[in-house]
């Protein structure tokens, strides 16, 4: 592998030779995630014991059961839906310092829906934490 400067930038370096190509290196990556993810369905269920359900607050305030396991998810969806907006009222600006590329906003994008989407998840679980919520509907 050959490494030269380029530019006029000091420090900024380019690789010549790459081991892998880019494709190649992207189809390794899915390939191996697509193995884990097989082998995961393979593995019977860990038990989870009953005891496991009872968090920290088990109390109730405004006829929300456990109050504060609920509510601690608010930061996660108030960051989650300030995140989507500023993504798209932000406009391709070199003056702003916004995304340039915005296809770079992508990322971002599924980072903050994550947040939005595990604020909901955890809230209906935390509602009324149970084994059918945790493995999923109809699941013992």
């Amino acid at each position: 592998m050959v490494v030269e400067r380029f530019g006029s930038r000091i420090g900024l370096l380019k690789v010549k030779d790459r081991v892998l190509s880019r494709r190649a290196s992207t189809s390794l990556l899915l390939v191996l995630t697509a193995v884990v993810g097989f082998a995961f369905f393979l593995l019977p269920r860990i038990p989870q014991p009953q005891a496991y359900h009872r968090f920290a607050d088990r109390r109730s305030l405004l006829g929300i059961p456990n109050f504060g396991d609920v509510v601690s998810n608010v930061p996660f969806a108030v960051i989650g839906i300030c995140g989507l907006l500023f993504l798209h009222a932000s406009s391709p600006d070199r003056l702003t310092g916004s995304f340039l590329d915005s296809r770079k906003r992508w990322p971002y994008a599924l980072v903050f829906l994550g947040l939005l989407l595990t604020a909901f998840g955890s809230s209906y679980y935390h509602w009324s934490p149970n084994n059918a919520d945790l493995y999923g509907i109809g699941c013992p």
